[in-house]
C-alpha cells in the first residue's frame, strides 16, 4: 500500500507562493527569467521572489500580476494568509 503525505497548509504568504510555484515545477530563477522584461532584471526579479517566499517583502499588486503571468496561484488566498499573518504579528504571537 502506498503511503500519502499531507501537506500542512500554507502559513504564510511566502510559503503559499513558493508552494504553487513548486506545484508548477519552477525554479525561483525560472521564473524571475518568465517575468523579467530583459536580463538585466532577472537577478533583480529573482531576490524579489527569494524575499517574498521568506515573508521579507511584501510585493506590490503590479508584481503580483506579473508574477501570476508565470505561477498560478489564488490571489484571495494570498490576501487571507497575508491577513492572518498581520493579525498574529499585532497580537504578538
Amino acid at each position: 500500500m502506498a503511503s500519502r503525505i499531507v501537506l500542512a497548509p500554507p502559513a504564510t504568504p511566502g510559503d503559499y507562493f513558493r508552494r504553487c510555484r513548486e506545484a508548477a515545477g519552477l525554479r525561483a530563477l525560472d521564473v524571475a527569467r518568465a517575468i523579467s522584461l530583459n536580463e538585466s532584471w532577472v537577478r533583480f526579479n529573482h531576490t524579489l521572489i527569494d524575499l517574498i517566499e521568506q515573508d521579507k517583502h511584501v510585493p506590490t499588486p503590479a508584481f503580483l500580476d506579473r508574477l501570476q503571468q508565470a505561477v498560478p496561484f489564488d490571489r484571495a488566498e494570498l490576501r487571507q494568509l497575508a491577513a492572518r499573518r498581520t493579525i498574529r504579528l499585532i497580537e504578538g504571537e
